[in-house]
């Protein structure tokens, strides 16, 4: 987006806003109609409200495909391979009082409404460029980057994915560090973990704002600089070496909470491999057909340039993770059915 698309689409949305102010101060001018009887209790049920707007009816719909919606449509910047393993920050809403439990900070099932909305937008970037070319384009990356029949049943690999392919959540799970106070913020960052020959497994940290040194780039927003960040004064500048092992210290007690979550592909009643769909999306690097040539295709940290090697290498070691998690569906043949007798049986409310 340049700076002259930004002031038009700013001067834009000022117009609407100036338009639209007035009819809602007289709207709420009206709702609460001081000083008349009942305008008091008109006035604290406003502002509940307002203190609650997250959690009002509708309003995670509206984030959900907010978020979609700008990623599948208006999202002017194609994701380029070298950012696969990139992860994307939301900038969550602050904890609302209506989203704490009885120990005063950010209850534990309320994790998942938020990362629901961070993994839509995160797989909406991920798969947006197949979403937008699928077919003869689609088709031919896949070919070219040999995607591999690693799917039982799956269509060969030159087949490509075709255009009704579906998106669905197999699992998720988070694992909780340290609690958030009430109307504290947090972030989200959500990127590819790995993935096997069926799965999609990615990860979403939240953690607090700031965290983490100022971007190099933004590569889904490249009119943004490291000095527009607002980590630019976390104090993490020289601190940039993942090596560093007070940056690694300071950066893990920045973590509130993990989710993992895994995804499957679905082109009718098929499952498609992800490698198949990362290939259609242009994603993958060209596999190199022998030895001497993968030793021509050498990874350059200057140009930030990544080789099937490398790709194959980082999954591989967020797969040895992402397996663990996988193991769990295990779980399921742990119910018994209370063949030796249960407890007793509770409503969950009074009737």
């Amino acid at each position: 987006m340049t700076a002259l698309q930004r002031a038009a689409t700013t001067t834009s949305a000022v117009g609407v806003a100036a338009w639209i102010a007035p009819k809602l101060w007289r709207r709420a001018a009206r709702f609460v109609a001081w000083p008349s009887k009942g305008s008091a209790w008109r006035i604290v049920a406003l502002i509940l409200m307002l203190i609650n707007f997250k959690n009002l009816p509708f309003v995670w719909h509206f984030r959900l495909f907010r978020s979609y919606i700008y990623q599948i449509y208006l999202q002017p910047t194609p994701l380029p391979p070298r950012a696969l393993f990139q992860p994307l920050v939301t900038r969550c809403a602050r904890a609302p009082l209506s989203e704490c439990d009885y120990n005063i900070h950010k209850s534990n099932s309320t994790y998942f409404t938020d990362a629901d909305n961070a993994r839509m937008q995160y797989m909406a970037v991920l798969l947006r460029t197949h979403n937008s070319s699928s077919g003869t384009g689609a088709t031919a990356n896949s070919a070219a980057n040999g995607a591999a029949n690693t799917g039982a049943g799956a269509p060969p690999a030159a087949d490509g994915v075709g255009d009704n392919f579906i998106v669905a959540l197999g699992a998720i799970s988070c694992h909780f560090r340290r609690e958030i106070k009430p109307y504290a913020g947090y972030e989200m960052w959500t990127r590819l973990l790995s993935w096997d020959r069926k799965w999609l497994y990615t990860i979403t940290h939240f953690v607090a704002p700031g965290s983490g040194a100022p971007p190099s780039s933004y590569t889904l927003q490249p009119w943004r600089t490291p000095a527009s960040s607002s980590r630019a004064g976390a104090g993490a500048g020289a601190a940039a070496d993942p090596a560093d092992p007070a940056r690694a210290e300071r950066l893990k007690k920045a973590v509130f909470a993990t989710s993992i979550a895994k995804y499957v592909v679905k082109n009718g009643r098929l499952t498609v491999p992800p490698e198949r769909v990362l290939a259609d999306s242009g994603l993958l690097p060209p596999r190199p057909a022998d030895k001497a040539e993968a030793d021509d295709l050498v990874f350059s940290v200057e140009s930030g340039a990544w080789t099937w090697e490398k790709v194959e290498e980082e999954r591989v070691r967020g797969l040895r993770l992402a397996e663990m998690f996988n193991s769990l569906d295990g779980l399921h043949d742990e119910f018994t059915g209370g063949a030796s007798g249960v407890l007793g049986e509770y409503n969950d409310l009074a009737f």
